[in-house]
């Protein structure tokens, strides 16, 4: 997470089961840095849009009225697609989506909303003692196609770095994969539960072990062609009543305002902090050092971003993002944005010997803007970063900022979409990262 929601490599399922099956000769067991515990992630979607100014994505073809590049009009994936007819949207007015992870001490045995059977937790052979598992849960509502409410397959993808104490290889780090959990979206809807031991005994292979951290690269949902449909991030409208509050007329009317794609809500999105590792075979990841018995690449040991901070054995971290939204009569303007902030304790330092940390740490905070521009109208706009000073005393250490952007209000809505990239922790000194936004077990 960071929250990361970061792009990497990926492999398919044949070779996930290789990479995950097979080990090499055994190191040090459950040796790697980790915090005292990270055991829930939670957040809500919004609607997935191609980015602007990106590798791959839209060139820029506008700008805000404060100069900041953009893409307008803002295109969905769907779109991008050739607008099928079966591509999934929010239905304005009542959809919403909603995801929980958390970490569990066992295989849950539990599937719903899914052709994807439960773990077994009889089963001793797949989920040997001393197994984890991840809960999964994810809720979807209001969303529509072309003919109205959808109903069809669909994928929650998510991306994940795991850097674990391997049933038979000891402490590593594998090259980032993807997990796709299939579910059933019927009339707009869909409830899925299922687990990360349910998909990877589906597949044949062990549960994970006991000593996992694992650090959430990306997650989003398809729809049923394969497109990219939603991902994690705060939405709003400032008016859901629809009231004007001014109009500045002339030639800026003709722009299309408050059409894009959205659920009717997203509000909120918190996570809790994980030791951030390098990636393994990745450009600017380590070189993989050794392989799998199936031969797949992987990084032992593995390595943390930043050779200073870490979490100690009462580490813990946490970050939360929220929606604002405020009106200023008397001023005219209207403040539209994201709040965020992190807390965290225990952060200890290699440098000064294990000691507590006195000092300043980064909380970076990246996101896409999809918006209603007071006078470029609807837009997506190129990524954007902040960074905000957290101060350690004794190792810990707390900070809430706001992002707005200040508009005057012109128009019957104003509207904004945060897509969530990335939420992390960095050391100031060495502008290293050392937690990103996970699950962690074992610990």
């Amino acid at each position: 997470m960071s929250v990361s929601l970061r792009r990497g490599a990926t492999l398919g399922a044949t070779a996930l089961v290789t990479l995950l099956a097979f080990g090499t000769t055994a190191s040090a067991q459950c040796s790697f840095d980790h915090p005292k515990k990270a055991q829930k992630f939670q957040g809500e979607f919004v609607q997935a849009f191609v980015s602007c100014g990106n590798p791959g994505g839209n060139t820029p073809n506008t700008t805000t009225e404060g100069g900041v590049p953009g893409c307008a009009p803002p295109e969905t994936f769907n779109e991008a697609a050739g607008n099928l007819s079966s591509g999934w949207r929010w239905d304005p007015l009542a959809g919403q989506g909603k995801l929980q992870l958390k970490a569990k001490k066992a295989c849950t045995g539990k599937a719903k909303g899914t052709s994807m059977p439960a773990c077994d937790p009889a089963d001793t052979v797949l989920n040997p003692p001393g197994h984890v598992d991840l809960e999964v849960a994810l809720k979807l509502k209001g969303v529509v196609d072309a003919d109205g409410p959808a109903t069809g397959l669909g994928e929650l993808a998510m991306l994940a770095r795991l850097t674990m104490d391997d049933w038979t290889g000891g402490d590593m780090t594998i090259i980032d994969f993807p997990v796709h959990f299939p579910f059933d979206l019927k009339d707009g809807k869909a409830g899925l539960k299922s687990s990360a031991d349910a998909l990877l005994n589906s597949l044949g292979v062990q549960s994970l072990p006991a000593c996992t951290n694992l650090d959430i690269v990306n997650i989003g949902v398809l729809d049923e062609n394969g497109n990219r449909f939603a991902n994690l991030g705060l939405s709003g409208v400032l008016d859901e009543n629809g009231n004007r509050f001014a109009n500045l007329g002339g030639n800026q009317e003709w722009l299309p305002r408050c059409e894009f794609e959205r659920p009717k809500q997203a509000k909120k999105f918190q996570g809790e902090f994980v030791q951030a590792f390098v990636s393994c075979g990745n450009v600017g990841g380590n070189t993989p050092n050794t392989a799998t018995e199936g031969g797949i690449p992987s990084c032992k040991p593995p390595e943390t971003q930043d050779d200073d901070y870490y979490f100690g054995f009462d580490g813990a971290g946490r970050a939360v993002a929220k929606l604002l939204k405020r009106y200023d009569a008397e001023s005219g303007f209207v403040e539209l944005g994201v709040g965020v902030g992190a807390k965290v304790k225990g952060v200890r330092s290699r440098e000064g010997g294990g000691s507590l940390v006195d000092g300043i740490a980064t909380l970076r905070f990246e996101y896409k803007l999809t918006v209603q521009d007071p006078f470029g109208g609807d837009m997506t706009i190129i990524p954007l970063t902040g960074k905000f000073d957290l101060v350690l005393q004794e190792g810990k250490g707390k900070v809430e900022k706001a992002v707005l952007l200040r508009l005057p209000v012109p128009f019957t809505k104003q509207c904004l979409t945060i897509d969530i990239n990335v939420i992390e922790l960095l050391n100031r000194k060495t502008d290293g990262r050392w937690a990103t936004l996970g699950i962690g077990w074992g610990w």
